[in-house]
């Protein structure tokens, strides 16, 4: 993680208020305090406000984070920091820890709980949870369970927070990489090594291909079957039909090829779909078996 700081412009506070979240999706527009950045454009708003837009997944305001992105000017709103990606800040102080652990994230927790895991453990609270979360039953106010629902919460988050940076990193968009993970959840990331294509339910095809290409041929047979569902869907909503016919199809997959796509290698791809049930012939024509 902290490679990656190095690597790219943030600036680290916590979110004072959202002022506009969307119905149908994680984007939201606030306002956020900024108390430390690596960005030269930034400085001027050290210990300063400003407006945010971004997608994201669960957002509380008694947390720090890291908000990675750039400085824009909006025509109405004026200077808005345009959120890339974003990851929860551990706290690393007893202060903030109390705060974070109290934040209502932890379900049962609250400030006097908090105030005795880090009497107890001070700087070391976090490590604890994560390490040796049975020690935390032994303060008074926690049990076993409680401590056990910490440990998971604060796993999930970083396993959550990685699997955003990767799928930030291979292409995705932040919105795209939460709707996945809210979806999909810790298998996400084995979806995506094994077959990428079965998530054109959520992300468009074409940007799925785009990924895929980047570390594969694109004579890959997981790559062929993708391109045959996706083009006779394409064909049949151009032309209002249900069929297709095969030398059709054969036309339009050699377009999306950059060097050649042997007519040997797309009929013996075809004929697999057809014995796995995923493709329905009918005499020189084939259509999708929904």
């Amino acid at each position: 993680m902290l490679l990656y700081l190095c690597m790219k412009k943030y600036i680290i506070g916590n979110i004072r208020k959202i002022i506009y979240e969307s119905n149908t999706g994680p984007y939201k527009v606030g306002i956020f305090k900024i108390r430390e950045t690596n960005d030269d454009l930034m400085e001027e708003y050290v210990n300063k406000i400003i407006g945010f837009t971004g997608s994201f997944n669960d957002i509380n305001q008694d947390i720090d984070y890291i908000l990675y992105g750039q400085l824009t000017t909006h025509p109405k709103y004026g200077a808005q920091y345009a959120v890339d990606s974003y990851e929860i800040k551990e706290p690393n102080d007893t202060e903030s820890i109390v705060l974070y652990l109290s934040s209502g994230m932890f379900r049962g927790v609250g400030i006097k709980t908090a105030k005795k895991i880090v009497e107890r453990f001070g700087d070391k609270t976090i490590d604890v949870i994560k390490n040796d979360y049975f020690s935390l039953s032994l303060v008074s106010g926690m049990t076993e369970k409680k401590a056990k629902n910490m440990h998971d919460k604060l796993m999930e988050n970083e396993i959550n927070q990685d699997l955003i940076i990767k799928l930030n990193s291979l292409g995705f968009s932040v919105k795209e990489a939460i709707n996945l993970i809210t979806f999909y959840g810790k298998n996400l990331f084995n979806i995506v090594q094994e077959n990428i294509y079965t998530l054109v339910d959520k992300v468009p095809f074409e940007k799925l291909d785009l990924i895929y290409l980047k570390e594969n041929s694109e004579n890959n047979l997981v790559r062929i079957e993708a391109l045959i569902k996706h083009n006779i869907s394409k064909l049949c909503n151009e032309t209002g039909n249900t069929l297709v016919k095969k030398e059709e199809l054969f036309i339009e997959m050699k377009r999306c090829f950059k060097g050649e796509l042997f007519a040997d290698t797309y009929l013996s791809v075809l004929e697999k779909l057809i014995k796995d049930g995923e493709i329905i012939e009918c005499k020189t024509s084939i259509a999708l078996k929904e």
